[in-house]
C-alpha cells in the first residue's frame, strides 16, 4: 500500500520537537500534464470523492493526494467538484447567501459570443458610432469584397463597468455603508429601487459606487437615496461624478455581467474534468516524488542532513 502523502516528507527537528518538514514542495509540470501518454481525462460523476476516485482507479484510497496533487488541487474541500449541497454551503460562507452572490458582479465579459448581429457594409459605415466600430470585423465574399460585418471575436474582460463618485448631502442615521456591500439607489422619499450598485469604498463626505446601473443621477433637484442592503444604512446624495470607466453607456450592450453565483457554477463544473495519471505508470512517479521530496534526507534516520 502507499504510503498517505505526508509519510513521504522527511522528518526535522524544529525547536527540539520532532515534526515532518512540511515546507518542501515537487510540482508537476506542465509538460508532464499535457503528455497524452501519462495523463488520462477523467470526468466526476455523482458524488465521487477524491478518494473514491483513488481506490477506484489505483487500488488505493490512500493514493488520493496523486490525484489532487496531478490536478493541481490545493483545498481537497473546495478545490474539487462540489455537489449541489456542499455548492450552497461554499457559496453561502463566500457571500453570505445565494442572493447575494447572485446579485454580486464578478466582472463584466464581452459578450461577443452570444451575438449574431451582421451588419451591412452601408450601415457600419454611415451610421455605426466610429468609437463602436471596434466590436466588429468585415466578413469577405467572392473578389475579397466586404459582405458585412460580424461581432469580432474578443474574450475580454473587466473588473467593473465604472465607478461613481457621490457627494453626501446626509446620512439618515447612524450607520455608515460597508465597502463591498450592495446598495440599492432610490430617488429621496420614492421606495422603488432606480438603480443598483455595489460600494467600492465610503466616508463621511463621498462614496464610491462600482458596477452600477439603473439611473444614476443626483443634483440638487434630484436628490439620490444610497441603501445598503447588508448594512441597512441609507445616506442621502446630491452630487455625482464619474470617478473611473471602462465601460461607456453607448457600449454597454457589447458586454455582460457575470456575476459571482454564475462564477462559481462556472469554475465548479470545470473542476468535473480531471487528469489521472495512468495506472500503469502512477507508480513510478509516486517514486520519483518520493525521491524530490526527500532529498538531502538520511535514509537510515528519516531526518533531514545537515
Amino acid at each position: 500500500m502507499v504510503q498517505p502523502y505526508f509519510e513521504n516528507f522527511p522528518n526535522m527537528y524544529y525547536n527540539g520537537v520532532l515534526c515532518k518538514d512540511l515546507t518542501r514542495r515537487v510540482n508537476i509540470t506542465e509538460g508532464d500534464i499535457s503528455s497524452p501518454f501519462l495523463f488520462y481525462p477523467y470526468e466526476i460523476q455523482g458524488e465521487l470523492r477524491q478518494d473514491h476516485l483513488a481506490e477506484y482507479y489505483y487500488k488505493d484510497p490512500y493514493t488520493d493526494w496523486l490525484v489532487l496533487l496531478s490536478n493541481q488541487i490545493v483545498d481537497p474541500y473546495f478545490g474539487w467538484y462540489n455537489t449541489n449541497e456542499t455548492f450552497n454551503v461554499a457559496v453561502e460562507q463566500l457571500y453570505g447567501s445565494i442572493e447575494n452572490a447572485q446579485k454580486k458582479i464578478a466582472f463584466y465579459r464581452n459578450n461577443w459570443s452570444g451575438d449574431e448581429t451582421e451588419l451591412t457594409p452601408s450601415f457600419y459605415n454611415n451610421i455605426l458610432d466610429k468609437d463602436l466600430r471596434k466590436y466588429y470585423q468585415p466578413t469577405f465574399g467572392a473578389g475579397l469584397n466586404i459582405v458585412s460585418y460580424k461581432r469580432k471575436p474578443d474574450d475580454t474582460t473587466m473588473n467593473t463597468n465604472k465607478i461613481l463618485q457621490y457627494t453626501i448631502s446626509a446620512n439618515n442615521g447612524t450607520i455608515a455603508l460597508e465597502n463591498g456591500e450592495l446598495v440599492d439607489l432610490k430617488q429621496t422619499g420614492q421606495d422603488t429601487t432606480i438603480g443598483v450598485g455595489e460600494v467600492e469604498t465610503s466616508n463621511s463626505t463621498i462614496v464610491r459606487i462600482k458596477n452600477i446601473s439603473g439611473t444614476t443621477t443626483a443634483n440638487s433637484s434630484y436628490v439620490l437615496d444610497i441603501v445598503g442592503e447588508t448594512s441597512g444604512a441609507n445616506v442621502s446624495a446630491n452630487a455625482v461624478v464619474t470617478y473611473f470607466e471602462n465601460i461607456t453607456d453607448a457600449e454597454a450592450v457589447y458586454w455582460e455581467p457575470i456575476y459571482q453565483y454564475d462564477l462559481m457554477i462556472e469554475e465548479n463544473e470545470q473542476r468535473k474534468n480531471l487528469k489521472l495519471i495512468g495506472d500503469g505508470v502512477y507508480q513510478l512517479f509516486i517514486d520519483r516524488f518520493r525521491t524530490a521530496i526527500r532529498q538531502d534526507v538520511d535514509e537510515s534516520t528519516g531526518l533531514i542532513e545537515e
